[in-house]
């Protein structure tokens, strides 16, 4: 019986031997369970919820930046307000303001005082209102102010009235511009001094704030050299200031688009090359500039490097060139 049971074991353990030892080369592969099963079908997104018009508010704003590029403000669209288009009611000069944002303008450049206005700040009211008016459609704003060097004292004093000038609702200036383009103090070399001494203080009191030269274009000084003669490109302009925007009034010298085209290249790169500073070339009148000028205008300005573009002045500009103008927010 012993034998019997014995020889009946060793059957089956040999019987079965192979067959562990295929199980052993042969990788596992474990049946999913219910709770985790295997699909081949991409999942379908779930569809984004739209928000409700009724209770949808904006978008918070990104803080600005800490660092900003000191030729921001000088980019794009500009348009142009001086102190012969406004008085101290702010109702003169708003909606004026209000014009240029919806027509696109990005920066604002705005006379603060002239030579033989009372204050420094010629109409402070309505001035701190065009400030607050166009901060709040996010536009830049630039002061500036036309010395004439008969008192350069003078002349600082309210170029830094400018620079600290505060709104009601503590908005400031973007940066500052210096018309250099009075030429009646005699001889131009004591001219070109008291422009260095004026240039060179400006610096010293601005300090970070950007600055600009608004000058004559270098065609024009190049026509006709008596207008100023050794005009101060590099020892003044090329040195104290950030940038150099030329006032390429072609309108009182041609009507021809083509001429437009050339000479605002041609003043883009003189900037440069007499000044090493970058440039905004400033367009013609508004009033008589047709639209094929300004049209080749504007190709020029961005075709040439131009830092941004304007016509000269924000009130005579129509709405057929603000049309022609838009392609400068590039």
């Amino acid at each position: 019986m012993r034998r019997l049971v014995l020889l009946v074991f060793v059957l089956v353990v040999g019987c079965s031997y192979p067959s562990v030892r295929v199980a052993e080369r042969v990788p596992v592969v474990p049946v999913p369970t219910a709770a985790a099963k295997i699909t081949l079908e991409t999942p379908r997104p779930t569809p984004a919820r739209l928000p409700d018009p009724a209770t949808a508010r904006p978008a918070r704003k990104p803080a600005a930046p800490l660092v900003r590029h000191p030729l921001a403000a000088f980019g794009g669209l500009g348009s142009w307000i001086d102190a012969y288009d406004y008085d101290n009611d702010p109702s003169s000069i708003v909606p004026l303001v209000r014009v240029m944002a919806a027509h696109g303008v990005h920066t604002l450049y705005l006379e603060t005082s002239r030579r033989k206005a009372p204050k420094d700040i010629a109409y402070p009211l309505a001035l701190g209102a065009a400030l607050d008016v166009a901060k709040g459609f996010g536009m830049r704003v630039v002061a500036w102010y036309p010395p004439t060097f008969d008192n350069v004292s003078l002349d600082l004093r309210r170029s830094l009235a400018a620079i600290r000038f505060r709104s009601p609702e503590g908005n400031r200036f973007d940066a500052f511009g210096a018309d250099i383009e009075y030429s009646t103090v005699k001889p131009p070399a004591e001219r070109n001094r008291r422009a260095t001494v004026y240039s060179r203080d400006l610096r010293r009191m601005a300090g970070a704030l950007p600055l600009a030269a608004i000058v004559y274009p270098p065609t024009q000084i190049q026509k006709n050299p008596s207008i100023w003669p050794s005009y101060p490109w590099r020892s003044v302009f090329g040195t104290y200031y950030d940038i150099v925007m030329p006032m390429h009034y072609w309108t009182f010298h041609t009507s021809s688009a083509k001429d437009v085209f050339t000479s605002t290249v041609r003043n883009e790169a003189l900037v440069r090359a007499l000044t090493g500073k970058p440039a905004h070339v400033i367009g013609g009148l508004a009033e008589d500039a047709s639209a094929a000028e300004v049209t080749a205008y504007v190709t020029a300005a961005i075709e040439s490097g131009s830092i941004g573009g304007s016509l000269y002045d924000g009130r005579t500009t129509t709405l057929p060139q603000w049309v022609r103008l838009a392609p400068l927010n590039r």
